[in-house]
């Protein structure tokens, strides 16, 4: 992946408020990434729940940032040059707390890469949800691992939330130099 300059993406409608609750990368096969968000849409069909209108409201939302990522206009597929190929789409359902959306189970878009595991929260996750993601997270090279994050999905956090991972970061303005990272 390289880098490219900060991009600004409203996430005032999510309850923590982090732009990695509602878009992620992750490694590709054969090289480079792929874009995630999250489907309310998904998680309706795979539950076989109504879809309320909150939820419809959010999957709008997603589908608004999809066609216009940047300041500039363009879609997220040209702000992040990837192809349509290359957006993800995992499902799940929202609720309404008191300052914003919050994932219904844990979101697993707030995952973490670690070497090629993928870490996924499992709190409330309906059945057909969890292998949906398994399989979505297996075709694209990586080992799903799910993992015990009630801790933090009852205080509206994720995986995400409790990991941290070692890099090294470039000095000054990193995405003005081209250089990449590892």
């Amino acid at each position: 992946q390289e880098l490219q300059k900060p991009v600004a993406i409203d996430t005032g409608w999510l309850f923590i408020k982090h732009v990695d609750e509602m878009l992620t990368f992750w490694p590709r096969t054969g090289g480079g990434f792929v874009a995630v968000m999250p489907s309310p849409d998904e998680a309706e069909s795979l539950t076989n729940e109504t879809s309320d209108e909150y939820n419809s409201k959010i999957q709008k939302r997603l589908n608004g940032i999809v066609a216009n990522a940047s300041s500039e206009g363009e879609n997220l597929f040209d702000t992040f040059g990837i192809e349509q190929e290359q957006l993800i789409t995992l499902p799940l359902s929202y609720d309404d707390a008191e300052h914003g959306a919050a994932g219904r189970w844990s979101n697993p878009v707030n995952s973490v890469v670690v070497n090629k595991a993928l870490l996924y929260g499992q709190t409330n996750l309906p059945p057909a949800v969890n292998e949906s993601i398994r399989q979505k997270i297996r075709r694209n090279g990586l080992w799903p691992v799910s993992v015990d994050d009630s801790a933090y999905q009852t205080r509206l956090g994720n995986v995400h939330c409790a990991t941290n991972s070692l890099r090294t970061i470039p000095a000054g303005k990193f995405w003005e130099s081209g250089s990449r990272t590892r």
